[in-house]
């Protein structure tokens, strides 16, 4: 009889919980989400000048604007344009030269060439040029007691003469330096650059370039780290000047994609082949198209190889060679892409994209299939 009474007991205390919960109102329903705000296109311009001015102040530039806010900051860029184009800075997003303009203002760190006219003789146009790169260069480079002096063809005709030769000389470092820059018609020759940022490695700075086109070009002076700052940061690829490695994977890096799909050919080296013979192998193996018909190298001397990042090739190294030869100076590049494709490979022409006139190709009349075969498209994709 107890055992029955308690049996009632817990069915009934079962029974009240069961009722107790049913009585619990129902959680309220969350609040919805509050609805963004549509930002209109004035506002979406500022936001992105923003970030990118803070994208350059993280990286050391407007130095001399460092104790204002990044909207006086940008107020006085708009400033500084009205003075020169009586207008405030115009982006212009959508041909990638926006880093470009929102960083001319920095007079203390940029500096541009843009070759609309002749060059004039009678300016000093590279006294005033050295001068001008001594003051982006953070003290980097200091020049001193420049001279420079011109020759002019003579033809007799009494017409305005042809210039012939430039020599520029001046003081650094305690020594006499003299540069004799390369006529280029209308366009200073940069190239110069190379044996001044022979002057300064010991700063830990050397001058960077930007060739926006054949008259139009940025140079910076910078750290290692801030050159990949910038391409980190504000995707902005630069090269040293003389060093065709560089000017090629910045070339490639900026333009993404789409180079790599081209018709290629492949080397089936293994995968722990030395670089050196894969450049040889490749070398041996290599036509280029002339006026004449395809033709190989006579001559060639491997001048560097080193490993390069590039984003259309996917993670990991590849590698670049600096090629010299009787059929002028080039950068392979290539990388090893698996056992059935093998070591992809392509040449370029140093400092430029590849010209079609001086293309590489491997002749498979010639070479058994296991040495050459080009990629498929299947292997491509």
């Amino acid at each position: 009889m107890a055992r029955r009474m308690w049996v009632y007991v817990l069915a009934i205390t079962l029974w009240g919980c069961g009722q107790q919960q049913t009585n619990i109102p129902p959680r309220p329903p969350a609040p919805p989400p509050k609805p963004k705000p549509v930002l209109s296109a004035e506002e979406m311009e500022a936001q992105r000048r923003v970030k990118l001015l803070k994208q350059f102040r993280e990286l050391g530039f407007y130095a001399d604007l460092k104790d204002k806010s990044d909207g006086d900051v940008l107020a006085e860029i708009n400033q500084r344009c009205r003075k020169v184009y009586k207008d405030d800075l115009t982006m212009g997003w959508d041909d990638g030269l926006a880093k470009n303009r929102m960083l001319h203002w920095d007079s203390q760190r940029f500096w541009q060439m843009v070759s609309g006219g002749s060059i004039l003789p009678a300016r000093k146009p590279y006294t005033q040029t050295l001068e001008q790169w001594a003051s982006i260069s953070l003290g980097a480079f200091k020049p001193e007691a420049i001279e420079e002096s011109w020759e002019f063809a003579d033809d007799g005709t009494g017409k305005p003469k042809e210039a012939k030769r430039v020599v520029v000389s001046f003081t650094c470092n305690g020594k006499r330096h003299e540069l004799e820059p390369k006529i280029r018609g209308n366009r200073l020759d940069l190239d110069i650059l190379v044996p001044i940022n022979g002057l300064i490695v010991e700063t830990g700075r050397q001058f960077y370039v930007d060739h926006l086109s054949s008259l139009a070009a940025d140079v910076l002076c910078l750290t290692r780290d801030e050159v990949d700052g910038l391409a980190r940061k504000v995707d902005w690829f630069f090269s040293t000047p003389g060093d065709p490695i560089d000017s090629i994977v910045r070339k490639l890096n900026a333009k993404r994609t789409g180079w790599e799909k081209a018709e290629a050919p492949s080397v089936t080296l293994p995968a722990d082949a030395k670089p050196e013979s894969v450049v040889s192998h490749v070398i041996q193996l290599s036509r280029f198209g002339t006026d004449a018909g395809p033709v190989r190298m006579k001559t060639s001397r491997v001048l560097e190889i080193r490993s390069v990042m590039l984003s259309a090739l996917g993670t990991g190294s590849s590698y670049a060679a600096v090629v010299e030869s009787d059929l002028g100076l080039k950068v392979l590049i290539f990388r090893y892409q698996g056992p059935r494709q093998g070591w992809w490979t392509r040449f370029f022409e140093a400092f430029d994209m590849p010209a079609e006139k001086y293309k590489a190709t491997f002749d498979p009349r010639d070479l058994p299939p296991e040495e050459c075969r080009p990629v498929t498209s299947k292997e491509k994709r």
